[in-house]
C-alpha cells in the first residue's frame, strides 16, 4: 500500500502545532561505520536521551560496526537553515543484542546519550508500551521526521492509523522517506490527564 508523499504536511516552528510537540524532534547527522555521511530523526526522551532506531547508531548484525560516535550533531527543532536550539554531540551510542548481533527489524532501535541537556531547553516526550499484540490496532498517529526528498532539514508530518498491530511491530499507510528512520509515533491519549505521546520509533 502506498500513499501519496504531497499528503505529507510541513511543520515549521512558526506552524500551528504547539511548539513543545515540534522542538522535542531532533534531526540527527552522522558518519556512519563506513565513512559514509548519513541522516535520521530522534525524539528526546529525557535531558541527555535521544532515541532513534538501531540502524542509526549501529550497522546491525554482528559483522557490521557502530557509526562513528564523534561524528554525531543532534539538532532538536531544526528547521530548514535554522537550528533555533543548537546543536549537541554524542557521548555514547546504544542499542541491543537483538540488532547489534542479529539484525532483527523486531530490535531496530537504539538512543544516542548527548554531551549537553538540550531537554532541559526543548523538553522531552513520554512513551509507554501497549497491552496485548493487537493494543495499537486502529490507533490513529502521526509520522513526524526529517525526509531526505523534501526540503533540506525540516520537518514534515503524515497521518494514519496502524493498519496491523503485533506483538512487536505495528505497520501504517503514511508516507516516509530516507531520513526519517527513528520518527516517533505521535498520538494523542483520549484521557485528558494523558500528554501528547509517541510510541516507538517508526
Amino acid at each position: 500500500m502506498t500513499t501519496p508523499a504531497e499528503s505529507r504536511a510541513r511543520n515549521p516552528l512558526d506552524s500551528a502545532l504547539p511548539t513543545d510537540i515540534v522542538k522535542s524532534i531532533a534531526l540527527v547527522t552522522f558518519t556512519d561505520a563506513n565513512g559514509s555521511s548519513s541522516r535520521c530523526t530522534g525524539w528526546l526522551i529525557n535531558a541527555d536521551t535521544v532515541v532513534t532506531a538501531g540502524h542509526c547508531v549501529h550497522g546491525g548484525g554482528s559483522g557490521e560496526d557502530w557509526h562513528r560516535v564523534n561524528s554525531f550533531r543532534v539538532y532538536p527543532g531544526r528547521d530548514g537553515s535554522a537550528s533555533p536550539y543548537g546543536s549537541c554531540t554524542a557521548k555514547r551510542l546504544y542499542s541491543v543484542r537483538g540488532w547489534t548481533r542479529n539484525a532483527a527489524d523486531t530490535a531496530d532501535y537504539g538512543a544516542i546519550q548527548l554531551n549537553c541537556n538540550i531537554g532541559d531547553t526543548v523538553g522531552w516526550y513520554g512513551f509507554r508500551s501497549a497491552e496485548g499484540a493487537r493494543g495499537l490496532a486502529g490507533v490513529r498517529v502521526n509520522v513526524r521526521g526529517y525526509p531526505g526528498d523534501m526540503v533540506w532539514s525540516s520537518l514534515w508530518t503524515m497521518a494514519d492509523r496502524i493498519r496491523v498491530s503485533q506483538r512487536e511491530m505495528a505497520f501504517y499507510a503514511a508516507d516516509t522517506y530516507g531520513g526519517q528512520s527513528g520518527s516517533c509515533l505521535l498520538y494523542t491519549s483520549p484521557s485528558p490527564r494523558d500528554r501528547t505521546r509517541p510510541r516507538m520509533p517508526a
